[in-house]
């Protein structure tokens, strides 16, 4: 297991009097970023232009340069690295190297211990290597909290955060990667879940039912949700197989007729839930409406190791990152608050190209939608272009566009072992 942590992708820089798509010696980049650096510091305005210009373009290569200037006690420094890292294009990977094909049990771990400790600011923490966003409400943002994670699966190490204030996650995310933080109810025991990897399946529903003229057993039906965090994409899933299903006594229920056939089921990009029903009865009369233990195998085609890009719509256009350029994003003559947004993406493999996703960039950094595309057209050279939507009504032109897509794809198998499930 890898927990997930965040690389930034990097850039060549060029050397003074090179052509600036032409990278200098490898020995000379360290030298140049620190001395653009120090010519962010000189009184004369020619020269903090020209420092700012080559870092903005080639600072990345020597990108601990860049951190350790974040809090340089001049003012010019601070405002330019800043800006610099702000935009650079981010990775958000688990560890792969020791990650076996297709085994997703290390995919957004979190590893993490903090005491005294805002909750507004750890659930940023926790939140943003997985492209998760937390609406946390404004009398518990400042509660103290204090937890000691160890490559703990999201679901569950988010749950560990917010049970001790009697707080939950009801509700997935949604297509913007944003979840609700919400108080438990007084006396209402939360519904029985599990955690594996990056996902957490919940059991929503249950409902019995019994053959009419028959001494058949009572058959149940389980109504499961499925979520994953947002820095991952599902492209399939199959029905889950019951492993192990027993109430606290020991006996064991079975899966019905119904749950013989095994369907696979296609997976929007933009979706972070899934509903699953598994249907079961006691293989013994007295067994007890209740499972004390219920596991369960999901296979799932998964996409994961995602890059995003963001696009300042402030700055001149076009604008050219990581394969993908925003050719511009243009108000429709005539029509009240719509914009089309235009943009292309020479992408690496089949994989980014079918997990390509977009949204709009808002004042702040929140996200919002990007409408349908209107327009995908791909040339010769693979390159695809994209024209598509913004339905903005009176909240003005976007700020920017971010652009996301995934580098792999793997099938694979998650197990989860929930407990204490009521079938009444």
């Amino acid at each position: 297991m890898r927990a997930i942590h965040i690389l930034l992708l990097i850039r060549l820089v060029t050397a003074p009097g090179r052509a600036e798509d032409e990278p200098p010696a490898k020995d000379d980049v360290r030298t140049q970023v620190a001395g653009w650096i120090e010519g962010l510091r000189s009184e004369d305005f020619a020269t903090r232009e020209s420092a700012r210009k080559q870092l903005k373009l080639h600072g990345l290569k020597a990108q601990d340069l860049l951190e350790a200037a974040k809090s340089d006690d001049d003012a010019e420094v601070r405002r330019t690295v800043r800006a610099i890292l702000s935009r650079a294009p981010q990775r958000v990977t688990p560890d792969t190297a020791g990650l076996a094909p297709g085994d997703f049990r290390g995919l957004g771990t979190i590893t993490l211990a903090a005491k005294g400790r805002p909750l507004g600011g750890v659930l940023a923490k926790m939140g943003e290597p997985v492209w998760a966003e937390f609406v946390v409400p404004e009398r518990l943002a400042k509660a103290e909290v204090a937890f000691d994670l160890r490559e703990a699966p999201f679901f569950d190490a988010l749950q560990r955060v917010l049970a001790p204030h009697g707080m939950h996650v009801p509700r997935p995310f949604d297509t913007l990667g944003t979840a609700a933080i919400e108080a438990l109810p007084t006396g209402v025991k939360p519904a029985p879940w599990a955690a594996a990897g990056p996902m957490r399946v919940r059991v929503t529903e249950v409902s019995a039912s019994r053959t009419l003229g028959s001494n058949a057993p009572r058959k149940y039906a389980l109504t499961l949700e499925l979520a994953w965090a947002p820095f991952v994409q599902v492209a399939q899933l199959e029905t889950p197989k019951l492993e192990v299903a027993r109430d606290p006594d020991g006996k064991g229920y079975r899966p019905t007729p119904a749950m013989n056939r095994n369907v696979t089921y296609g997976v929007s990009t933009s979706r972070r839930h899934h509903d699953f029903t598994i249907h079961i009865m006691p293989e013994a009369e007295d067994a007890k409406p209740q499972l004390g233990v219920l596991e369960l195998a999901l296979t799932t085609r998964l996409r994961f190791d995602p890059t995003r890009v963001t696009f300042d719509a402030k700055e001149a256009l076009p604008q050219t990152k990581d394969g993908v350029t925003l050719h511009g994003i243009e108000a429709v003559e005539g029509s009240h608050g719509q914009y089309v947004v235009d943009f292309s993406a020479k992408l690496p493999d089949d994989v980014a190209d079918r997990s390509l996703t977009a949204h709009i960039l808002e004042p702040g950094g929140r996200l919002s939608t990007l409408g349908v595309y209107g327009g995908r057209s791909r040339s010769g050279d693979g390159t695809v272009r994209i024209r598509a939507r913004a339905y903005r009504g009176n909240r003005g032109a976007p700020a920017g566009i971010r652009v996301a897509w995934h580098r792999r794809e793997e099938r694979g198998t998650l197990r989860f072992r929930l407990t204490d499930v009521p079938l009444r």
